[in-house]
């Protein structure tokens, strides 16, 4: 079902009985367009895939701010996101990506990342005799394919 914000109006004027009626019809936009707030004004630009080392960086990023025993918990949640982008920044080098498109990336890996660390807490439980890690990754990896139909995508994040 499409959301509202996913169509551009398109005005139409028609004259019905005299009297002039406004027809609006709503096309789709493209999926790979993305709006972003920058300095108060919403902008369009192309959405930039994320490579694996990008993925890894962001959590590494995560990681390290969400661990800074500095702020701790006693940070708002848009200046916790500005402090990740920073130290992304720092490893991946200078980007064009903004907080807006750091916070959806991390909710949809740590989610996919969750289910999978899930998968391999209970693999690990269930071992049997003369299992090692690696026999139990790829079980666990066996069963997030069965589960979601694709293979486990963040294993190096």
């Amino acid at each position: 079902m499409a959301r509202m914000n996913d169509f551009i109006p398109f005005e139409e004027n028609v004259q019905q009985d005299d009297q002039e009626v406004e027809i609006v019809v709503e096309t789709q936009q493209d999926d790979d367009v993305q709006e972003v707030q920058d300095c108060g004004k919403k902008t369009k630009k192309k959405c930039e895939n994320w490579s694996p080392a990008q993925e890894v960086a962001l959590a590494q990023a995560w990681v390290q701010i969400s661990e800074c025993k500095k702020y701790g918990n006693e940070q708002k949640a848009e200046g916790f996101w500005r402090r990740v982008l920073e130290h992304y920044t720092t490893l991946v080098g200078p980007t064009t990506r903004t907080i807006h498109g750091l916070t959806p990336k991390w909710k949809q890996m740590n989610a996919t990342m969750g289910l999978f660390n899930g998968l391999y807490n209970h693999a690990k439980q269930a071992k049997g005799n003369g299992c090692n890690d690696l026999d139990i990754m790829r079980v666990a990896m066996a069963d997030f394919k069965t589960r979601t139909k694709k293979d486990f995508p963040h294993h190096a994040a």
